[in-house]
């Protein structure tokens, strides 16, 4: 069994001039899932913002999550149930468990979810 952990992010959308909250996933995962993940470089909020302190490629990079009723589209936080949904009737399961437990040192989890 795989786990994977979603959360939100803020980036700064470009053609509409404003800030939005996408979801990502914190690695590339098993399953239907993955055909709706980008693999993008880390969004700078602001240009003043650097990423030379950063360690490794991994850091600067973050697993988007595209909407699958619109895969050119990035999911955003108000079309949760769009990925819920798609999760629910492709063999993914959301771990509650673990879900409540990190939700406390995690603020922008939205879950963890299963692959089996």
């Amino acid at each position: 069994m795989n786990t994977y952990e979603i959360s939100k992010f803020v980036f700064y959308d470009s053609n509409n001039y404003n800030y939005l909250n996408g979801l990502r996933i914190n690695t590339m995962p098993r399953g239907p899932l993955k055909n709706y993940i980008k693999k993008i470089s880390k969004p700078k909020l602001s240009p003043f913002e650097s990423f030379y302190e950063l360690s490794n490629q991994e850091q600067r990079c973050y697993y988007q999550i595209y909407n699958m009723e619109n895969p050119s589209q990035p999911l955003l936080e108000n079309n949760i149930s769009v990925l819920f949904n798609f999760l629910l009737l492709n063999n993914y399961t959301i771990n509650t468990d673990i879900t409540k437990i990190m939700k406390k040192n995690i603020p922008n989890l939205i879950c963890y979810i299963n692959y089996t």
